[in-house]
């Protein structure tokens, strides 16, 4: 039952566990796999099997590795989701599952109380979620057309995305989790929270990423 949430729940709000990383993204929507082998996060993996199954993904700030087993500066916009599966291996790693729910943003970080990080988080208001998008939706469907045509294996995807988009909101984050690659950028997507706004930024990286593959192309 837990698996099938889908918005993060109330309770979990006053301590939501943290589990930061200095290489992904974590978007509403987005499926993510991880190899859990650090006994902190072993032991936040088990408190949120325990609990609510829920858990926050934050990007580390550049510099992290100075204090990387302390506690280095995340960002304050994150993506939370639910363990929706699990599996527990003879080593004594985990292999984990997440389903992406929503946006949250950090508060203030909790007393250091376990090996692994809990903050007060609250949800983020978004703007024009319910924006009715003509002439710019045609310009981005052209674009994500070019990079399947131009990239196959992209073009499955995007037709996956398109087929489980109901919304424009739900079609912009899948598309940054899938289609961007740049960190940063999706960091950047990630943390705007007017939908128009956020479409346009994609759509020009979209343009961007289109771009670039034709120019590669070019010179081979």
């Amino acid at each position: 039952m837990n698996g099938m949430l889908e918005s993060i729940p109330k309770s979990a709000l006053s301590e939501l566990p943290l589990f930061p990383l200095p290489n992904v993204v974590f978007f509403p929507g987005m499926l993510l796999p991880l190899n859990v082998f650090e006994p902190r996060y072993l032991d936040l993996i088990t408190h949120c099997l325990e609990h609510d199954r829920i858990v926050a993904i934050p990007l580390l700030k550049p510099g992290y590795k100075e204090n990387y087993e302390g506690r280095p500066p995340i960002h304050s916009v994150v993506g939370a989701g639910v363990i929706s599966g699990h599996r527990v291996l003879e080593d004594g790693r985990m292999t984990v599952v997440l389903k992406g729910l929503e946006r949250l943003r950090i508060v203030e970080e909790l007393p250091e109380v376990h090996a692994f990080r809990l903050a007060r988080a609250e949800r983020v208001i978004e703007q024009g979620a319910e924006v009715d998008l003509g002439d710019e939706l045609v310009v981005l469907s052209n674009l994500l057309n070019q990079l399947g045509q131009s990239r196959p294996q992209a073009g499955l995807v995007l037709a996956q995305i398109e087929e489980v988009a109901d919304t424009i909101p739900q079609l912009i984050d899948l598309l940054a989790a899938y289609v961007v690659g740049d960190l940063g950028l999706r960091q950047e997507l990630l943390s705007e929270l007017n939908v128009l706004q956020r479409f346009a930024r994609l759509t020009q990286i979209v343009a961007d990423i289109v771009l670039q593959i034709s120019g590669d192309e070019v010179l081979h």
